[in-house]
């Protein structure tokens, strides 16, 4: 994936990962939800996800946040689809 963009950021509590949420670009005219988890002392990505709404156009990551207990990974954002 290429041309990612991140909007939100949140710390786990364990305090040694930090996720973020964004938007990536598929290449093909089209963009993705991105959510990266990354270590905190060296930005190293842990593990990454990408979100492809149900028409396959213009999805964007807007905010995140995390349980406190750092069970679940909350996020929001929007999903474009056109109709024919």
């Amino acid at each position: 994936m290429s041309a990612d963009v991140l909007r939100d950021v949140a710390v786990m509590p364990s305090v040694d990962t930090v996720v973020a949420v964004g938007t990536t670009s598929t290449g093909r005219g089209q963009d993705d939800v991105l959510v990266l988890a990354l270590r905190a002392d060296t930005g190293r990505e842990r593990w990454s996800a990408a979100y492809d709404g149900p028409a396959g156009r213009n999805d964007q990551g807007i905010s995140i946040g995390v349980q406190p207990d750092g069970t679940v990974i909350y996020v929001a954002g929007s999903a474009t689809s056109t109709t024919q």
